[in-house]
């Protein structure tokens, strides 16, 4: 999936548990392939990951932010 599929899906995730989200800059390998971002809640600071190259036993989209409701 790409990473703007997955950081959309993840901001109407984070937004429905109450996070104001910041995105870090995406980050990827030697060829400049961006397959990763990460995310903090601006308010509580839960976090969210987003992997476009999960491994087999993991997810696209991880996270306290994904997880749990904002606390502010």
């Amino acid at each position: 999936m790409k990473l703007s599929t997955l950081k959309k899906r993840a901001q109407q995730a984070t937004a429905w548990r109450g996070h104001s989200m910041r995105w870090g800059e995406p980050f990827g390998n030697a060829t400049k392939q961006a397959f990763g971002q990460h995310g903090y809640c601006r308010h509580c600071k839960a976090y969210v990951w987003l992997d476009t190259k999960p491994a087999p036993n993991s997810i696209g989209i991880s996270g306290l932010a994904v997880a749990v409701n904002c606390k502010e």
